[in-house]
């Protein structure tokens, strides 16, 4: 026999003391968690669980009541799991199974498989015990949401042959009976469960539901009434009320019942701030604004209260009450995913685009479901042309939610731009069934009608624009740019004048004022337009460069010498006027003067990227292109994404054949830095040709050829190559034949010719 020592004797007792003193401490726990639940203190119960799982991470009843707290506190997926925790433990809990079995019919509406997990667990209920009516009715749900309705329905019948009195199966299978089509059926259940349960409101409120479906308003307003009498404190009831009377078209009868249900209310907050959204939704401003105010007063730490007010406060242009809200937000939790998407909003204000899209990705960061902030960030990456990454925060709207309106308009708007018309046209069409006056929509039908030469409908699109907003200077500009389109010159000048004095800064209506002059030869009117514009506009540097190409078509070179650098004096930055001078020194056979200007500025200036650039260009034109070639790359070691050195660099190296990965690196940045460029799209599209990749080809070069203000053989012949590559040899014939028409002796002729000979 073995022999116990006394010290290992003297030992088991203190464990089996320890022991017993656990399962009382983790009992105690519970039983003091179970007190705070019957007193609605959820967050003191959901402590004192917690605190007894700490003692007994296994202990089934903790889990149990833990997960009924956090459901009481509306914390669902944590409370799922506590559930599920508990029949993992104890496959033979009843009540947590059928607590699961729910939350997969609430899951089974956005996918089937909850719908077949809340069977399954009632199957395995109903196997162990056949009469337990909560697993029928468990089991009714789930096969009506799997669409076998007879089954369902006569499941929740046997729940009522048993049990006559149970309201839930009752009020299920009038339901069920209303989905198979058997209006007289359902009616028939819901009177009698009215009947039986004359003091319920739930009985009322689906007897109002019932009516309101078979569109019997009078007896849905009955019903809703009587089940707010009876419980006047209950939100259910009174948003029954509501729906009842958006429904008929009566909202302005609905202020009665909220402020009942106020008064009856124990704790009417968040009924205060439905009211304050009604007020809203119904163009009563100020009231709203009144009823957010008070509640604030009464509850400074209302955030749904403050984020609202904020929002109303921004749409009144009422900034600084709006960031003094919002800031307060951020102050208090800085990980407020919607006060940072605010913030964001009031930095868009301010044109300030960096802040905003920082506060942008912290929203996202902190959500990355918070679809407006997406939205906000393809309105910073339109603005500044950057097309790929606003498709992007566009499509990431549109995983979330593929039926998103203002996402679907976002994406016509962004397929107009990007200059697939018959892309635009489908998706603005779609959006534009739903909302006719969507902004968007139309901006996007207008301009994909503009590129296809319909300028009666584009022009029937943007003047319906200009009477949603009057003040917009971009749609009236567009109109005056159709009025030039169709020869009407007089009303197209007077659209764009218009559109500068809305905007003195638009920048697209000077170009169309001058380009229309320019096209009837009236120089000296031009100079007159540009020179009023002066006196109001901030972009005096740009209204200078527009004086030079104007003088420079004049014939006038030394004045259009004076005004190019003028616009440089006023500022130095202004690359555009650089690249004007350069084409009037070209354009006089000065290329060496031009190169000796170009060196001048470098020196004055030290790394001058323009100075580099222009000197490639210089030598570019000359054909000297080893000299070119190393000047773009000095460009690119200053500005290493500058699109015009980039796509230059990668034009030369396209044409020696000559390291055609680093030319498509080169084309593909110059491309995503001005997608909106046919020049780039060619140079891109050409890149891809010599490397075989013929559909990306056909791709950039359609683009080119669509895209470009005058029609070019050399883009027709290099897409029709492409076509030939492809094998589409009917394009191929058609695309080669245009080239040849334009221009019968492009370089690249001949080899057009020998291909159309090979076509036949």
């Amino acid at each position: 026999m073995h022999r116990i020592s006394v010290l290992a004797l003297s030992a088991a007792f203190v464990l089996a003391s320890c022991s017993g003193d656990s399962s009382a401490r983790r009992d105690k726990f519970l039983q003091s968690g179970q007190t705070y639940l019957e007193n609605e203190q959820y967050e003191e119960a959901i402590i004192q669980f917690r605190n007894a799982l700490k003692i007994d991470q296994s202990y089934a009843p903790a889990h149990m009541a833990l997960g009924k707290a956090l459901q009481s506190l509306g914390d669902h997926q944590q409370a799922f799991s506590q559930f599920m925790r508990v029949a993992e433990i104890d496959d033979s809990n009843v009540e947590a199974k059928l607590e699961l079995g729910r939350y997969y019919l609430v899951s089974g509406f956005r996918n089937n498989e909850g719908y077949e997990a809340a069977r399954k667990l009632a199957e395995e209920i109903l196997e162990a015990d056949p009469d337990n009516l909560e697993a029928r009715i468990l089991m009714g749900n789930a096969l009506a949401g799997l669409n076998d309705m007879e089954q369902s329905i006569e499941q929740l019948r046997d729940v009522l042959e048993i049990d006559p009195g149970n309201l839930t199966a009752a009020l299920n299978l009038g339901f069920f009976e209303l989905k198979a089509e058997d209006q007289a059926a359902a009616e028939k259940i819901f009177l009698d469960a009215v009947a039986k349960h004359p003091d319920s409101d739930q009985a009322q409120r689906a007897l109002g539901n019932f009516y309101l479906l078979s569109k019997q308003f009078d007896q849905a307003g009955a019903a809703f009434s009587k089940a707010f009498d009876l419980a006047p404190e209950s939100r259910e009831n009174l948003y029954a009320m509501l729906r009842y009377f958006l429904v008929t078209d009566r909202p302005d009868e609905a202020e009665p019942f909220f402020k009942k249900s106020i008064a009856a209310s124990e704790d009417p907050g968040e009924i205060q701030f439905a009211l304050a959204n009604y007020y809203l939704a119904t163009n009563r401003l100020d009231e709203g604004e009144a009823t957010l105010r008070e509640l604030l007063q009464d509850d400074g730490s209302n955030r749904m209260a403050a984020l609202r007010l904020a929002e109303l406060y921004m749409g009144k242009k009422q900034w600084d009450e709006a960031q003094q809200l919002v800031s307060g937000l951020i102050a208090e939790n800085d990980n407020d995913a919607e006060a940072h998407y605010l913030m964001g909003r009031l930095h868009m204000e301010r044109s300030d685009f960096d802040a905003a899209m920082g506060e942008f990705d912290r929203a996202l960061e902190l959500n990355s479901r918070l679809a407006p902030a997406y939205m906000q960030r393809a309105s910073i990456h339109l603005i500044r042309r950057e097309l790929k990454l606003a498709r992007e925060a566009i499509n990431e709207v549109l995983r979330l939610n593929r039926n998103n309106v203002a996402a679907r308009a976002a994406s016509a708007k962004l397929s107009a731009f990007e200059g697939r018309s018959d892309d635009a046209l489908q998706q603005a069409s779609q959006v534009l069934k739903v909302d006719p006056a969507n902004e968007d929509a139309l901006t996007a039908r207008a301009e994909a009608f503009l590129k296809q030469e319909r300028y009666r409908d584009s022009a029937a699109d943007f003047t319906r624009l200009t009477e949603l907003r009057p003040q917009n200077s971009f749609y009236r500009q567009r109109l005056g740019l159709i009025s030039a389109f169709r020869g009407d010159y007089r009303k197209a000048l007077g659209d764009l004048r218009q559109a500068l004095e809305m905007d003195p800064d638009n920048l697209a209506a000077v170009n169309d004022i001058v380009f229309i002059h320019l096209r009837e030869e009236r120089y000296d009117q031009a100079l007159r337009e540009v020179d009023a514009l002066l006196q109001t506009s901030n972009l005096k540097d740009v209204l200078h460069s527009y004086k030079g190409r104007i003088l420079q078509a004049k014939g006038d070179f030394g004045g259009s010498e004076r005004e190019l650098r003028r616009a440089i004096e006023v500022n130095p930055d202004n690359t555009e006027a650089y690249f004007l001078l350069a084409q009037l020194n070209v354009s006089q056979g000065r290329i060496d003067e031009a190169i000796a200007e170009a060196d001048r500025l470098i020196q004055q200036k030290g790394d001058f990227a323009p100075g580099y650039l222009l000197k490639a260009m210089y030598f570019d034109t000359k054909g000297d292109s080893p000299a070119a070639r190393r000047l773009y790359r000095q460009t690119l070691q200053l500005v290493p994404d500058e699109p015009i050195a980039s796509n230059n660099l990668a034009w030369i190296l396209c044409q020696e054949s000559e390291n055609l990965q680093e030319a498509l690196e080169l084309a593909t940045t110059a491309r995503q830095k001005k997608p909106e460029n046919p020049e780039f799209a060619d140079t891109l599209g050409w890149i891809h040709y010599k490397m075989g990749n013929y559909v990306l080809a056909i791709n950039q070069l359609l683009f080119a050829v669509n895209n470009s203000e005058t029609p070019s053989a050399e883009k027709y012949y290099r897409l029709g190559m492409a076509y030939f590559r492809k094998g589409d040899q009917k394009l191929a014939g058609q695309t080669l034949r245009r080239a040849l028409e334009l221009d019968p002796a492009f370089d690249g002729a001949d080899e057009a010719r020998t291909v159309l000979s090979q076509l036949g």
